[in-house]
C-alpha cells in the first residue's frame, strides 16, 4: 500500500507541473479562444460578405451605368433601340419572303428586345441595393476582423479558421481534465493517507509493546557472548511523516559499559562489538521470522577465543531452524558446522579460478588446524585441537 501511495504522489507531482506548464500555453489558448468568439465566425461568410461590400460600395456607379445603358438603349433619340428598330425595318423591306433575311430581321428584333429588358433589370438591380455608409463600415470592420485572424493563423478562409477554432477547444478542455485528474488523484491519496497512518499506528504499538522484552534478550545473549555491562536501548519516535516501515522514526542505541551514555550503534560499537551485537539481533530474529537460510560473513571480525567459540554454539542453535551459510576464519565457529566448504583460488596464464570443495573427516580437521595455528603444516597439538573442537 505504501509503495503504491509513494508511486502515486509521484505521479501527483508529475501531473502538477504539468498542470503548471500547461496553464502557462493555456492561458494563451483562452486569449485566442476568446478572439474566435468575438469574431463569431459562420462557415463561408467570407464570399458573401466580400460579395455584399462590394455591392454597396459600387452603388452608384452600378446606378450610373444602369442609367447610362437605359438612355442608350432606350431613352435617346437616336438610341440603340430605335436604330435596331430602323434596321430591322429596312431588312424587312428588302424581300420578305427570304427566309435567310427574316431570320436576320427576327434575331435583331430579339437583340432589341433583350438589350431593353437588360437595360431596365439593371436599373432595377441598382435600385434595390441599399447604400448605407454605417452598414458598410460595419461589413469592412467584420471583413478586417476576418483577415486579422486568417492572417494571424496563416491560413485562406473561414473553414480553416474554424478547424483551428476546435483544436484549440479541444486542447483547453484537455487543461480542465488534467486539472480533474489531479483533483481525484487528491482525493484518493488523502484516503490512502489515513489508511496508512491507521495501520501505521498499529505497527508502532507492537513495536512499542515488544521493544523492551527484545532489549532484555539482546542483553542476555550479550552476556552469554562476554559482554555483561552492555546494553541495547530502542529509541521509537512517533512521526507525522509516513516512510516505508511505518510512521515510526527508530534509532538502535547502544551503552557497551556501565555508566556509558547511549548513543547510536554506528558511533560507538567497535568491529568485535558490532559482530556480537550483529548476531544477538539475527539470532533473536530468526526467532520470529520464517526464513530459510541467513547468511553471515565473517560475523567474528574482531572477535576471538572463548566468546567466538560462543558464537558459534549461537549459530548452532539457529541452524536448528534455518539453514546457515556462515563465511569465516574462526576454528571455532567453523567446527560447529554440520557441512564444511573450502574454497580456494589458483591461476594460469590468463585468468584466476575461485574453486570450492567439501572437506570431511581428517581433512576437515587439517583444514581447521590450519586455521589456529596459521602455518602448513599444523602443528600436532594444533591437530589434536581441532579435533576435539569438531568434537566439542
Amino acid at each position: 500500500q505504501y509503495l503504491k501511495y509513494q508511486a502515486d504522489r509521484r505521479k501527483l507531482d508529475h501531473l502538477i507541473e504539468q498542470e503548471k506548464s500547461a496553464n502557462q500555453e493555456h492561458e494563451f489558448i483562452l486569449f485566442q479562444l476568446r478572439e474566435f468568439e468575438e469574431v463569431n465566425l459562420i462557415s463561408g461568410e467570407e464570399t458573401d460578405l466580400n460579395t455584399n461590400l462590394a455591392l454597396m460600395e459600387s452603388a452608384e456607379s452600378i446606378r450610373a451605368l444602369a442609367e447610362k445603358l437605359n438612355f442608350q438603349v432606350i431613352q435617346s433619340e437616336n438610341s440603340i433601340s430605335n436604330q435596331l428598330t430602323q434596321i430591322g425595318n429596312e431588312l424587312s423591306n428588302i424581300n420578305q419572303d427570304d427566309k435567310d433575311l427574316k431570320s436576320f430581321y427576327e434575331r435583331i428584333n430579339s437583340s432589341k428586345e433583350e438589350l431593353i429588358d437588360i437595360a431596365k433589370e439593371l436599373e432595377n438591380f441598382g435600385d434595390k441595393i441599399d447604400f448605407d455608409p454605417s452598414e458598410i463600415n460595419q461589413l469592412r470592420e467584420r471583413q478586417d476582423a476576418i483577415n486579422k485572424l486568417l492572417n494571424k493563423h496563416r491560413v485562406n478562409n473561414v473553414e480553416a479558421l474554424l478547424k483551428i477554432k476546435d483544436a484549440l477547444q479541444t486542447r483547453a478542455n484537455a487543461v480542465s481534465d488534467l486539472s480533474l485528474t489531479i483533483k481525484k488523484l487528491q482525493d484518493s491519496l488523502a484516503d490512502a493517507k489515513i489508511e496508512l497512518f491507521k495501520k501505521a499506528k498499529t505497527i508502532s504499538k507492537k513495536r512499542k509493546a515488544v521493544a523492551s522484552d527484545f532489549e532484555k534478550k539482546v542483553h542476555k545473549l550479550l552476556s552469554e557472548l562476554s559482554m555483561d555491562s552492555a546494553q541495547l536501548k530502542i529509541k521509537i519516535d512517533t512521526d507525522q511523516e509516513l516512510n516505508n516501515s511505518g510512521c515510526d522514526d527508530l534509532e538502535f542505541t547502544f551503552a557497551s559499559n556501565v555508566g556509558s551514555k547511549f548513543l547510536s550503534i554506528k558511533d560507538v560499537a567497535s568491529g568485535g562489538e558490532m559482530s556480537r551485537l550483529s548476531l544477538c539481533i539475527k539470532s533473536i530474529a530468526a526467532d520470529a521470522m520464517s526464513l530459510p537460510t541467513m547468511i553471515f560473513d565473517e560475523i567474528d571480525t574482531g572477535v576471538s577465543g572463548d566468546v567466538s567459540l560462543k558464537m558459534g554454539k549461537i549459530l548452532k542453535k539457529i541452524s536448528s531452524n534455518h539453514q546457515v551459510i556462515s563465511i569465516t576464519h574462526s576454528p571455532p565457529i567453523a567446527a560447529q558446522a554440520d557441512h564444511h566448504f573450502f574454497i580456494y583460488k589458483d591461476n594460469d596464464k590468463d585468468r584466476t579460478y575461485t574453486h570450492l570443495k567439501t572437506i570431511e573427516g581428517k581433512e576437515r580437521v587439517y583444514e581447521i588446524a590450519k586455521m589456529m595455528s596459521g602455518g602448513d603444516p599444523p602443528s600436532d597439538r594444533a591437530l589434536a585441537n581441532a579435533e576435539e573442537l569438531i568434537k566439542s
